[in-house]
């Protein structure tokens, strides 16, 4: 199975388990669960979709794409008062 099927059937084991991890220590337990998933699952799906176009192309290709999906989350958390650091931890921990 290739990574972006894995990504893809896995989807909401990942997210469970991403909520699991953050949920308290990096996000406010008082954050509601939807505020909190926010854009990754759209995020996922775009990560699905740019591994499986990547295939069979170089590294250096698939490093220029940008997400606006990523973009639209880093906004949102910092409206809600994530700093940067905790905000890169949390992709971290995706």
């Amino acid at each position: 199975m290739r990574l972006h099927e894995l990504i893809a059937v896995q989807k909401d084991a990942i997210l469970q388990r991403w909520m699991d991890r953050v949920r308290g220590t990096l996000a406010p337990s008082s954050l509601p669960q939807p505020e909190l998933l926010d854009h990754l699952g759209d995020y996922l799906d775009e990560l699905v979709e740019a591994l499986r176009q990547a295939e069979g192309e170089s590294a250096a290709a698939t490093r220029s794409h940008e997400s606006p999906v990523a973009q639209q989350h880093g906004h949102q958390r910092l409206v809600l008062g994530f700093d940067v650091p905790v905000l890169v931890h949390e992709y971290g921990v995706l």
